[in-house]
């Protein structure tokens, strides 16, 4: 900011908090701090003029200083001052009397006070830390023999240490939201959005009925869930359904209207060939759509058009208009409801949490608004940047990271973790309702405190009793909301299908009590080997 327009600011703030009934104590530190960062030319360099208004504007501040804050400055002889100290530029004159030409509430003063002081804190504060870094700058190009390296960096950083997450005049950077619970107005909205937490706006239904009623409704926006398991039991099918589902069976529920609302899924383990294959089957198979036949893509295609005695030519046009009808599915059943949905994929060794903000950042500068990300999956990160004295804490450092980050944004973020070698041995001992026996016990591999971090956490384990069926276990540990969940629904088994587990959105729970059961829509019942 200009050296007179900073000036100019700081007298419309003291003139401004003269007329406030309770002026804040740090008003006066503050303005002080602006008199000195403001650079007055010699006498022997540049404009004479430009030197003269500086020296001028600073006396008046000097003057409103002295005279403290106690009673009103008189506005007549502050503009009589500030025209005499402004001389020809005119305009400078027009913007303090703008400052302090309408009267206003109490309320709208303090607005107006707190608006100029972040002002004043970022201009400032900018020069003070331009200050900082010009000197070590000019150590180490023009000094750098009498530099001593052992200390010059954790100096350097001490000195810009008070810069680190500042915040504006009305709190640090830090805070996401404050409620002063004697002033109505803002208890009733916080209330509101509570309630709208509850009862349906930013939850988003899953297609599985047991998941909602395990998470009251489904997944919030703004939340952090985490899906544990033991090695190749359903993490990345999960964390492939939940998204789909999401984007299948939701109206999104805009906060910013002129948004566009996005699912990613981001995959640390899986390629992208992979992953769209079984997005594609899993949607054909919950739609009812004839899919086309994939062993035919598998085939030479030589060999197949001698098999089908087609040319290769009419073959080659035939299977790619198969993938024309697939992509079509794809496209179609994923935006079905407005929502964009977008897949990627990372090199675990290099991502760290650093790039998947940025990955953010980059779909908000695009005109995006995340709903909802799936991360396939957190821990496999590269832990740069993470602190903590061993990588125990460094996980748990990027699941805090993580979270803090998505939350105030309201991305609903899911990942998964792998259990831990403990939970492997209660499964060797042939411990029953294992996922029963290890929810809600921190039993994750490398850091058993992650469960700290996230919102809700959701263990899940594969059952094959003997029947012919694969069942998927699940059972809900904690989940961070105002209300407890019915015990009830805390446990919940489904059964495999031919292409990973059915949606059930649209029709009757299929969800079970018990591992090879009836479903509970059908009254349940006992596994025929527990009769």
């Amino acid at each position: 900011m200009d050296n007179k327009l900073l000036l100019i600011r700081a007298i419309t703030l003291l003139f401004r908090e003269s007329q406030r009934k309770t002026p804040s104590e740090d008003t006066i530190d503050l303005v002080k701090e602006v008199i000195g960062c403001v650079d007055i030319p010699k006498e022997t360099m540049g404009s004479q003029t430009e030197r003269e208004i500086l020296v001028a504007l600073v006396s008046t501040l000097e003057l409103l200083i002295e005279s403290g804050l106690k009673e009103p400055y008189d506005k007549d002889e502050l503009l009589q001052r500030i025209r005499i100290n402004v001389g020809a530029e005119s305009f400078l004159y027009n913007a303090v009397e703008d400052g302090i030409a309408k009267d206003t509430s109490e309320s709208g003063l303090t607005r107006r006070c707190n608006n100029l002081r972040a002002e004043l804190r970022k201009s400032t504060r900018k020069t003070q830390v331009k200050s900082i870094l010009q000197e070590a700058s000019r150590a180490i190009l023009f000094d750098e023999k009498n530099v001593d390296w052992d200390v010059f960096v954790r100096n350097t950083i001490e000195k810009l240490d008070p810069f680190i997450n500042i915040g504006s005049a009305s709190g640090p950077a830090s805070r996401l939201d404050m409620v002063n619970l004697n002033n109505r107005d803002e208890v009733k909205a916080v209330f509101k959005s509570g309630l709208d937490s509850l009862c349906g706006n930013g939850i988003m239904r899953t297609g599985f009925h047991g998941v909602n009623n395990m998470l009251d409704g489904g997944i919030r926006r703004g939340d952090m869930g985490l899906i544990g398991a033991l090695r190749h039991n359903y993490k990345s099918g999960m964390l492939l359904d939940l998204p789909r589902q999401v984007a299948m069976y939701n109206e999104p529920y805009m906060f910013n209207g002129d948004k566009t609302p996005l699912i990613w899924c981001a995959s640390l383990e899986n390629e992208l060939r992979i992953n769209i294959i079984i997005i594609y089957n899993s949607l054909t198979y919950n739609t009812g759509k004839e899919p086309i036949d994939m062993d035919r893509h598998k085939i030479d295609i030589n060999d197949l058009a001698k098999k089908e005695n087609k040319s290769v030519e009419d073959l080659q046009k035939e299977l790619e208009t198969e993938i024309d009808m697939a992509t079509q599915v794809i496209d179609e059943q994923t935006t079905i409801n407005g929502y964009k949905f977008i897949m990627s994929r990372y090199n675990p060794s290099d991502f760290t949490y650093q790039d998947l903000f940025d990955e953010i950042r980059s779909f908000e500068n695009q005109g995006f608004e995340i709903h909802m990300t799936s991360i396939d999956y957190l821990p496999m990160m590269n832990l740069k940047g993470c602190t903590g004295l061993n990588e125990s804490d460094r996980i748990q450092n990027l699941y805090r990271r993580v979270r803090n980050f998505m939350t105030p944004r309201n991305i609903a973020c899911v990942t998964a973790h792998q259990f831990s070698s403990d939970a492997t041995k209660l499964l060797r001992e042939g411990r029953t309702d294992f996922i029963k026996e290890i929810a809600g016990k921190s039993f994750y591999k490398g850091c058993t405190g992650i469960d700290q971090e996230v919102d809700w956490e959701m263990g899940i384990h594969i059952e094959k009793p003997g029947d012919g069926k694969s069942y998927l276990t699940m059972h809900r540990g904690k989940h961070r909301k105002p209300t407890p969940t019915d015990e009830k629904y805390l446990y919940q088994v489904y059964s495999f299908g031919e292409v990973g587990i059915p949606d059930d959105i649209n029709g009757a729970s299929q969800a079970r009590k018990t591992v090879g059961g009836n479903v509970e829509s059908e009254g349940g019942g006992r596994a025929w080997f527990d009769v």
